[in-house]
């Protein structure tokens, strides 16, 4: 599986997760069956337009919009609510199944 964190800084498994997604200054994104993991810079006017070249699965975020849920979700994305601030935590409870799907009906 292939998870996208927005991150505070990109230190691998060890990166906090951003508290938005439109302010993260990059993002990671993990191959849980590799262990992989790519560094991806933030866009300028638009932080996550990078992200729509890359692959991907999920996204684990602390907090996001409707409308960009919405988006993700027409490219198959799910968002998922994060617990913790690192990537290796998050990583490991989305292996066990343990976070929360965002639905755009739950957002602000």
């Amino acid at each position: 599986m292939r998870i996208c964190f927005p991150v505070q800084e990109a230190k691998g498994l060890e990166s906090n997760l951003d508290m938005n997604i439109m302010t993260a200054k990059a993002f990671l994104i993990v191959d849980t069956q590799t262990n992989e993991i790519k560094v991806i810079p933030r866009g300028g006017l638009n932080p996550v337009a990078p992200l729509e070249k890359e692959m991907f699965e999920f996204v684990v975020v602390m907090s996001i919009g409707k409308m960009a849920v919405q988006k993700f979700n027409e490219k198959r994305k799910r968002v998922y609510k994060c617990h913790g601030m690192t990537v290796a935590k998050n990583v490991d409870m989305m292996k066990r199944h343990q976070l929360q799907e965002i639905r755009p009906e739950q957002c602000t």
